[in-house]
């Protein structure tokens, strides 16, 4: 078996390849894209005969699906306890790609939990939903500052609990304001009709997927 650290950056990876009794093979500095990697750890030898340690850093997932196609054997690393265990025991300066090797060969690596794939496609979407929400909510935001600064103009919104459901949405748009705040609010207005139109199309999307999916089930109980 060999173990391999990836040191994982945006343009770049630093590699270390180890045999067995954890003589250094291969030290290699090689680009970020999928060809590059799969040459290089596919020149290390069959897939069965490697495993290979990255660290749950941004962008992981990147990596994860490239070595996927490559090994079954992949550990993806907790950052901050790795760290820890590394300084203590590995006695590097950094967690770089030569300590990861050693502790993938040591098994010393706490590795985090990975979701399917299907659950991590669920999680996209809960994720594209719940940045959504908070963009409609910034915009509802400054419609409402639009509002506090012609408030005269709408009363007859002044007890409503949602000024955003069908009715508010036309007194907004039929209430003439001195411009230009006319035309930022209904521009506003437009946006946030789009973003609704959106989480609708993401929620059915969410529905389908997660009938299957107990992970995607228990994250969707938390969508605002």
């Amino acid at each position: 078996m060999k173990y391999i650290g990836l040191d994982l950056h945006k343009r770049n990876i630093f590699a270390t390849v180890l045999d067995g009794d954890g003589k250094i093979l291969s030290r290699a500095n090689i680009r970020s894209k999928k060809e590059d990697i799969s040459y290089y750890l596919k020149s290390q030898g069959s897939s069965e005969n490697l495993s290979v340690a990255i660290e749950a850093s941004y962008n992981w997932l990147y990596y994860y699906r490239i070595l996927e196609g490559i090994t079954d054997n992949i550990v993806v690393a907790h950052p901050l306890k790795t760290k820890i265990i590394g300084e203590s025991r590995v006695k590097t300066d950094k967690i770089d790609s030569e300590a990861l090797a050693y502790m993938l060969k040591a098994d010393m690596l706490p590795g985090v939990y990975i979701p399917t794939r299907i659950s991590i496609e669920n999680k996209l979407l809960l994720r594209s939903r719940i940045s959504l929400v908070r963009l409609r909510t910034s915009i509802k935001n400054k419609v409402h500052a639009i509002i506090d600064r012609n408030r005269d103009s709408y009363l007859s919104l002044e007890n409503k609990s949602d000024i955003f459901c069908k009715t508010g949405m036309l007194v907004l748009r039929d209430i003439k304001i001195p411009e230009p705040d006319y035309m930022i609010i209904t521009n506003y207005l437009d946006l946030i009709d789009e973003i609704n139109k959106k989480i609708k199309e993401i929620e059915a999307e969410i529905d389908k997927r997660v009938v299957c999916d107990k992970d995607g089930s228990y994250l969707k109980q938390f969508l605002e």
